[in-house]
């Protein structure tokens, strides 16, 4: 109780004004112009649920929708997901970006950025597609629901093909939803101002 007055919490710091920078730098070069786009970024881990991301774009693939999801990231799972996406037929529809040095491009040239985690912190990864204006789909565990609300800056869906593949179904054919949704995200604060800074070096500096 003693140290109450000197306790506080504070959310990861993102330097908005360096991303929107950087997104202009460089381009999502891989990204399919003719297609609608889906990003997802994080590690090729077990709690990103990435073999479930395989098999809803099995689905949008049997329904003939133009759809291309691209994954950025590295991790241990990297052999095992390319051994499915291969197995599912989907080289041309599941892309493993690995890792990008600038990926903010990628944020802002995305047409929808999916977060399917089976469990999750406050993710620096959904922030920054928030930061960048990208309408969102994430599965309904804690860490997403911090972020999302549902039905206004995203929509959070079940862990399952069936309920991804509506939800981007849903957000493919409403364009006019993806931009309301996009916008919002983009106009919400994000903590990372040199206010929110100098309340951090206060609280340690010395008295």
């Amino acid at each position: 109780p003693e140290c109450r007055e000197k306790t506080k919490v504070f959310e990861n710091i993102l330097d908005t004004k360096r991303m929107e920078k950087l997104s202009h730098q460089g381009e999502a070069k891989e990204f399919d112009k003719n297609s609608f786009c889906i990003l997802t970024v994080g590690r090729l881990h077990p709690q990103k649920g990435y073999e479930l991301a395989v098999e809803t774009m099995e689905e949008l693939k049997k329904k003939n929708y133009p759809i291309k999801w691209y994954i950025m990231g590295e991790g241990p799972l990297r052999k095992n997901l390319e051994e499915l996406i291969c197995e599912k037929g989907l080289k041309e529809e599941m892309i493993l970006l690995g890792a990008k040095k600038n990926p903010y491009p990628y944020f802002l040239n995305c047409d929808l950025y999916v977060h399917a985690t089976r469990f999750e912190g406050k993710s620096i990864a959904l922030s920054e597609a928030k930061a960048l204006g990208a309408p969102l789909v994430v599965s309904n565990v804690s860490g997403n629901r911090q972020q999302v609300k549902d039905g206004e800056n995203g929509l959070i869906c079940a862990l399952s093909k069936e309920e991804l593949s509506r939800s981007i179904i849903r957000l493919y054919e409403d364009e006019a939803l993806r931009k309301k949704m996009g916008d919002t995200n983009k106009s919400q604060s994000v903590f990372g101002g040199k206010e929110d800074l100098s309340l951090l070096l206060d609280l340690v500096k010395d008295e």
